[in-house]
């Protein structure tokens, strides 16, 4: 399998991964603003955690079991209700920290620009 992906992209979810490993944050749903949908991000995201998965830091009888329990993909032109409406998806899965990929704008106050 060949993967490239956006450096700064893949640097950002490997330390975000970290972060997560570190406080055994293993489910977890990720919010992507649709601007930012096809950066790599997610693919990152999705695919270090995949690896992690199989193997923990070198470890081949620890696994780690990660899950991204709910990917959802916000419009930039959505209001705060319509964002409000597709969160309540997550009060159904068991993932208590939420990964938000957006502008700073969307992520403070839900507002677009």
């Amino acid at each position: 399998m060949y993967l490239q992906l956006d450096v700064v992209r893949a640097l950002t979810a490997s330390a975000i991964i970290r972060i997560l490993d570190a406080n055994r944050w293993h489910h977890v749903s990720i919010i992507t603003e649709d601007t930012y949908a096809d950066d790599g991000f997610v693919d990152a995201f999705k695919a270090l955690t995949t690896v992690r998965s199989s193997t923990s830091d070198g470890d081949v009888n620890a696994t780690t079991d990660w899950s991204v329990e709910d990917y959802i993909r916000v419009s930039r032109r959505s209001t705060r209700d319509e964002v409000d409406k597709q969160l309540l998806a997550l009060l159904e899965n068991q993932s208590r920290v939420i990964v938000l990929h957006s502008r700073s704008a969307r992520s403070r106050d839900g507002k677009h620009d």
